[in-house]
């Protein structure tokens, strides 16, 4: 069984770090793909060394988060961020077939 590739954006924030946590305690099931904090700071730092296979990206534009998703090519985008920054990668991934989770 193939593991699910997922693309985490809003990584740092509460939500985001709560999928990591999930994530990473089901290695067999999950794999981290991309992951986008709109500030990085400790949290992301510690999620891009832990998941060095992961593309990582700080305090992205909308264009980036889209770009990110698109490139990464996961099965699920989990988008954590607040406001409309996520709303293009949403689209994005929606219109690439990739299953949308949100959480805004």
């Amino acid at each position: 069984m193939s593991r699910i590739r997922v693309a985490l954006l809003g990584a740092s924030g509460s939500i985001g770090l709560q999928a990591a946590e999930v994530i990473a305690q089901h290695p067999e099931e999950f794999e981290l793909v991309a992951l986008a904090s709109g500030r990085g700071g400790e949290q992301h730092d510690a999620l891009a060394t832990a998941n060095p296979q992961a593309r990582s990206l700080v305090g992205g534009s909308a264009d980036d988060l889209r770009a990110i998703v698109l490139d990464t090519a996961p099965d699920v985008a989990l988008i954590a961020t607040t406001g409309v920054v996520g709303l293009a990668a949403t689209v994005a991934a929606l219109e690439a077939g990739v299953a949308v989770a949100i959480a805004n």
